[in-house]
């Protein structure tokens, strides 16, 4: 094999990377929790790898043990509070 046809990657500006992480911030889900369940939950994600793809939040409207996941902090004024989710 040759390298003919291979072209170096442009360098990666500190823009480009500040827009990459801006993205996934974007893309990351939001995990609701009640009061009581949030420490629970938190360590959960952040001790397992997940601290990246998913925040955790906790929601003083949420009754006791309710978890709900999202796509941003706008939608949970969309959940139902009466009832399981």
């Amino acid at each position: 094999m040759t390298d003919e046809g291979y072209t170096q990657p442009p360098p990666l500006m500190p823009a480009d990377l500040q827009q990459f992480f801006a993205d996934v911030e974007r893309a990351k889900k939001v995990v609701f929790c009640a009061p009581d369940m949030f420490e629970n939950v938190r360590d959960a994600v952040y001790g397992g790898g997940l601290g990246f793809y998913y925040r955790v939040v906790e929601n003083r409207w949420l009754k006791d043990g309710m978890v709900v996941l999202g796509q941003s902090e706008e939608e949970m004024f969309n959940v139902p509070l009466s009832g399981s989710l």
